[in-house]
């Protein structure tokens, strides 16, 4: 009897697991499900501006605390000399975003607790269109007390070479802001 129910307990989480992964969502336990997190946020548009006040706090349990101090600090000093620094929604760099979507994400390395995912992250300013192409963005990634999150991120197409990761950015504003 108890050799069943271990069985039928076993079976029931296998096929909870596929169900997870067949609607598309990775499990938590997996670095891309911070990205599917923040991308669907990002359509609902329900995150806000990196320069708005509850920014850290809104965005805390998707950003280390590495990133979130890079933002804060190069927010503050391009606000005091004048820098127009980042003037895209921050996950996708796009201009007046009506639709987000993670249109794929693949584990490129994983070693402990550090993860580099290679994704494709597409937009459309317009309401009635539907995402179907995207651009090629580089996530790192940190599990921190057990839970993935986004330590730094660059875009990787061709018009974006000479544009430094979002970290460095906001890390030296003064060399690459405008």
């Amino acid at each position: 009897m108890m050799r069943a129910v271990l069985i039928a307990a076993s079976l029931a989480f296998a096929v909870a697991a596929v169900a997870s992964t067949d609607a598309g969502q990775p499990p938590a336990s997996d670095p891309r499900a911070v990205l599917q997190e923040v991308i669907t946020l990002t359509d609902q548009r329900a995150l806000p501006s990196w320069s708005d006040r509850d920014f850290p706090a809104k965005l805390r349990p998707y950003l280390t605390d590495g990133l979130l101090a890079a933002v804060a600090k190069g927010g503050k000093i391009a606000a005091a000399k004048g820098i127009n620094l980042y003037d895209g929604e921050f996950f996708t760099g796009s201009q007046d975003v009506a639709h987000a979507k993670l249109i794929s994400a693949e584990i490129a390395k994983l070693a402990g607790d550090t993860a580099t995912v290679q994704a494709v992250v597409g937009t459309t300013d317009d309401p009635a269109a539907e995402v179907k192409t995207g651009d090629h963005v580089r996530y790192e990634m940190k599990r921190v007390a057990g839970v993935w999150k986004i330590d730094d991120f660059k875009n990787l197409e061709p018009y974006a070479k000479s544009q430094p990761s979002i970290k460095t950015l906001f890390s030296d504003p003064v060399r690459y802001g405008q």
